[in-house]
């Protein structure tokens, strides 16, 4: 059996959230550890509750996106049931359908080292199936044999890209457009399946933007815009294929 040993270090925590119908109970911020507890097997595990706080019954998903990841290392999600390491969206078909102010406890967030020391930070991200920009998200930082976690994005006060895509759902040509934080002059994109499939790297080499998109290209679904820099994840954007 799988040892699950959990660490949880208090911080005051800030929770990100662009829309008004999710709210996340007491997310962790940091979940640290030693191999020597962890073992082979070991898992640091971060859980919080998410309450639906509006007035509508909505169908919930939940995806992750990997900031900066140990080599050798592992980390899934579950949310209602659980995932594997490779994915990244939980499917629509498994979606949690929370009535108005329901709290859901099914959300738990597994690292696993796998013996190798360092520090790895995922971002979890809940949204309304139906409203994919109405979410709420947040960051956890897993450090194994380390004296210290380096700062994540949103707990260092960095400056955040800002990121627009139009249309939001498109079955042709579509634009992103961006802008990055002041004095950063490159930057990646990459464009991510519901699947977790990464379909396409843009390199930004200009402080503000337009790229063009093809959603002719790819499978009608969900996808994922992340935009990082030096290890960094500096915004994250979300459309719709729908052919």
């Amino acid at each position: 059996m799988t040892t699950r040993i959990l660490f949880f270090l208090a911080f005051s925590l800030t929770i990100q959230v662009n829309a008004q119908s999710l709210e996340l109970i007491d997310p962790v911020t940091t979940v640290t550890g030693t191999l020597a507890e962890l073992g082979t097997t070991g898992e640091l595990v971060a859980a919080w509750d998410v309450q639906n706080i509006s007035a509508n019954t909505l169908s919930v998903r939940c995806y992750r996106s990997v900031i900066a990841e140990v080599s050798g290392s592992e980390n899934y999600f579950c949310w209602g049931v659980c995932f594997t390491s490779t994915t990244n969206i939980s499917p629509v078909q498994v979606a949690q359908v929370m009535g108005p102010e329901q709290v859901n406890d099914t959300f738990y967030a597994h690292y696993r080292a796998n013996g190798n020391p360092g520090q790895t930070t995922v971002k979890y991200c809940f949204f309304d199936n139906a409203n994919p920009t109405d979410e709420a998200c947040h960051t956890v930082t897993y450090c194994v044999d380390m004296a210290e976690c380096v700062l994540s994005v949103e707990e260092s006060g960095r400056d955040r890209a800002e990121l627009g895509i139009y249309p939001s759902v498109m079955s042709g040509l579509g634009k992103l457009t961006y802008t990055l934080p002041a004095g950063l002059r490159e930057a990646q994109a990459e464009i991510i399946s519901q699947t977790g499939q990464m379909v396409r790297t843009i390199k930004l080499t200009n402080t503000n933007g337009l790229v063009i998109l093809d959603g002719a290209e790819w499978s009608s679904g969900v996808y994922l815009v992340r935009v990082i820099s030096s290890g960094y994840l500096l915004g994250t954007a979300r459309f719709v294929v729908a052919h």
